[in-house]
């Protein structure tokens, strides 16, 4: 049976990137990648922000929700973001999110 991509694992990525820290300051240390040093800092802080949302999205659904975010009706969408306290374009972003990583490590395992 092939490896299936989930919303699980893609929260795990999210707490990874979360966990790297500051990658500007390895960034300054390469040549030319000074100018986009702040640009790097602002995705950090914003990859925070999001994990914590994505948490909260992610604690919000039950579990057959969690096996297939990508089949949720607006209806359900609605009422995940409003269990987790955010707006639905936040759920909305958190799944665009999320199928935009499955498509790249569907892409991945197939070149294993």
């Amino acid at each position: 049976m092939e490896p299936k991509y989930t919303l699980g694992d893609f929260l795990e990525h999210l707490k990874v990137l979360k966990q790297l820290g500051p990658l500007g300051d390895v960034s300054n240390l390469i040549p030319g990648m000074a100018a986009v040093s702040s640009a790097t800092e602002v995705g950090l802080l914003n990859a925070s922000v999001m994990l914590e949302r994505a948490e909260k999205i992610f604690n919000a659904m039950s579990e057959a929700e969690r096996e297939d975010p990508l089949a949720l009706d607006e209806k359900q969408k609605a009422e995940i973001a409003k269990i987790a306290g955010l707006h639905l374009d936040d759920v909305e972003n958190l799944l665009l999110q999320f199928k935009h990583s499955k498509e790249v490590q569907t892409k991945l395992d197939e070149i294993d």
